[in-house]
């Protein structure tokens, strides 16, 4: 057995364009728990089921997805993604801050 190959294809990065960050994002509302729709995104767009949780989670296209966020997301978002300068300044809403954060 190889293993060079299966690490190599392991340690290929996929990236994300807009269009499919915003489509995982959408298909959020669409996923129940321990469902398989992280799994089936991931494969669709050849990325790790994390990287499909981590935008869903809005840690990562957070200022691609921010227009379709529920208030629910703005408020996860402002609690746990706010850089620290913004943080310092006691910004708590998104309007004043910056978007380093998230």
């Amino acid at each position: 057995k190889d293993d060079r190959a299966h690490s190599d294809a392991q340690s290929a990065v996929a990236t994300l364009d807009e269009t499919s960050a915003l489509a995982i994002f959408l298909a959020k509302a669409n996923h129940n728990p321990r469902d398989s729709t992280s799994a089936i995104l991931a494969a669709k767009h050849g990325i790790t089921m994390k990287a499909v949780r981590d935008v869903w989670n809005l840690r990562t296209w957070a200022w691609t997805t921010l227009p379709h966020w529920s208030r629910e997301d703005h408020r996860r978002f402002v609690k746990n993604s706010l850089c620290a300068d913004c943080r310092s300044k006691g910004i708590k809403t998104l309007d004043g801050a910056c978007k380093t954060g998230g």
